[in-house]
């Protein structure tokens, strides 16, 4: 029964039962063929024998799966209608309209405009009432993409099975579904495939703690860190002025900044230094751009006018 096991384990809730894949279970008054489409991690699955409103649908789904499909990207709508073979009267996903706002059931994220795949002239909510939604699977017209019905309206439940479980992602990151596996986008202070490292274990040093000059000077502030496993380490330095707004600092005639990322190694050269140039220097590092590690305090950086008194 592979991935698939279990669907009978509790068919006194449906009356009739639901079947294992290839495992007919029958019954006195009806019966149901679940058909399961693998794809490594993640499966589909769809009955294939009776077609139900767009709630019943769901309890199926979330009864021995993870929910009716959420569609992610353009590369699962062509294989989806690659796959499954055409029902007259198509197939559930989990899109709704909650509120007047198209939402993903299954993970409770409104529909954005880019991942909009509406039919021509849809949605168009025929009728005042629809709010539930279909796809067209292998529709001489506009196959694959999706028209707003009468969730009291008896279609296939096309439903998946999430590979992304409770302790995916070590619980400190969010699980993004692919097709055969699955992604972390770790929070803030993590990293790693699962987000199982802190960035606190990067071992970020700064020195100088502190340096102080003239103006016209030139002056080196260097950063250590700690590799992970040869991946690509991003390294930004910023600058917290005197009013202790955060900058990000480019090359460019009087800033240098060097990298040799493979040994754990980041230098910011300023050159031609002036008194706008105080303030404290952060070097921040993580192997991700969007996820660095602050260097505790920084360097303070003192630039001290030429016609001031030494």
């Amino acid at each position: 029964m592979g991935s698939a096991g279990g669907l009978c384990s509790s068919p006194r809730a449906w009356g009739c039962g639901w079947n294992v894949t290839r495992l007919l279970c029958f019954a006195a008054i009806s019966w149901v063929l679940v058909t399961q489409v693998e794809v490594g991690a993640w499966t589909y699955h769809y009955g294939n024998k009776a077609d139900y409103s767009w709630e019943l649908a769901r309890d199926f789904c979330r009864s021995f799966y993870t929910d009716l499909l959420a569609i992610q990207n353009q590369g699962e709508i062509a294989y989806l209608n690659n796959v499954l073979p055409h029902h007259r009267a198509y197939y559930w996903i989990g899109l709704r309209k909650i509120n007047n706002v198209w939402t993903w059931v299954g993970t409770n994220k409104a529909l954005t405009k880019e991942a909009e795949n509406w039919a021509n002239k849809e949605p168009n909510n025929k009728g005042r009432n629809q709010d539930c939604v279909e796809i067209y699977i292998k529709r001489d017209r506009d196959a694959g993409r999706w028209n707003d019905e009468n969730c009291q309206k008896r279609k296939r439940a096309l439903c998946y099975q999430a590979s992304c479980q409770r302790s995916s992602c070590s619980q400190r990151g969010e699980c993004l579904e692919t097709i055969g596996n699955y992604t972390c986008d770790c929070y803030p202070g993590f990293y790693g495939p699962e987000c199982e490292h802190k960035l606190t274990d990067l071992m970020v040093n700064q020195t100088p703690t502190s340096v102080s000059d003239f103006e016209g000077s030139e002056l080196t502030i260097n950063c250590t860190f700690k590799t992970v496993n040869n991946s690509t380490m991003y390294v930004r330095w910023y600058n917290y002025g005197t009013e202790a707004l955060k900058t990000e600092l480019v090359n460019d005639s009087d800033v240098i900044t060097t990298l040799h990322l493979d040994n754990g190694f980041a230098s910011l050269t300023l050159k031609n230094a002036n008194s706008s140039n105080t303030g404290t220097y952060v070097c921040e590092v993580g192997i991700t751009a969007r996820n660095l590690s602050v260097s505790g305090a920084g360097t303070q950086v003192t630039i001290t006018p030429v016609n001031q008194t030494r």
